[in-house]
């Protein structure tokens, strides 16, 4: 039995005089039937939350969103936690194949300035900040050593002056737009969080 469902976005084939409203049923149901322990949602904005929250029998308890130092996501990860929602990012190290627009934040200098400070890689210093944000992450790596690698983050802790550092450096730039869907009635990233 898996220990989260998640429900990815509201995108739905859509046209232009059909609009098909979230099944919140179905996914309680699985629950009901014992065949996941919650529900989680993925690339939700602030008001498909709350609307969710408001006709919601069982409430989920995971919101994963796109987080790294180059797009923080601040306000949502705060209105998240302020609806008691546990926050899991991913793309911590960016992605290799958005990494078009941005540099990665693996090879930032300032990122290698705190990794050499900690004798840390950058991958775990990154994944150590979200840590230090009170955020699950889920870096991905299919390289065993690295995977191994990305556990070795609870042996030190960064700064204040780091965290500021990791906090105010990046981009500020998503890099999973989605923009195929950008015409979508219920594309999530054109809201301000």
């Amino acid at each position: 039995m898996p220990d989260r469902f998640y429900v990815h976005c509201l995108l739905y084939t859509y046209c232009a005089n059909f609009l098909m409203h979230f099944n919140t049923q179905a996914m309680e149901d699985l629950v009901d039937l014992g065949l996941t322990r919650s529900i989680g949602l993925s690339n939700f904005n602030k008001s498909q939350i709350e609307r969710i929250l408001k006709i919601c029998r069982i409430k989920p308890v995971m919101l994963q969103v796109e987080i790294s130092v180059n797009f923080l996501n601040e306000k949502l990860v705060q209105y998240a936690k302020s609806v008691g929602l546990q926050v899991t990012g991913f793309a911590p190290f960016g992605s290799p194949t958005l990494m078009t627009s941005v540099p990665s934040p693996l090879t930032e200098p300032y990122v290698k300035a705190i990794a050499d400070a900690h004798h840390k890689t950058p991958a775990q210093v990154l994944i150590r900040h979200a840590i230090q944000r009170g955020i699950c992450v889920i870096p991905k790596s299919t390289n065993p050593e690295r995977v191994r690698s990305n556990f070795q983050v609870f042996d030190f802790e960064l700064t204040d002056a780091e965290m500021k550092t990791l906090n105010t450096s990046g981009k500020q730039k998503r890099l999973f737009d989605v923009t195929m869907w950008k015409a979508h009635p219920e594309y999530p990233f054109d809201a301000e969080y």
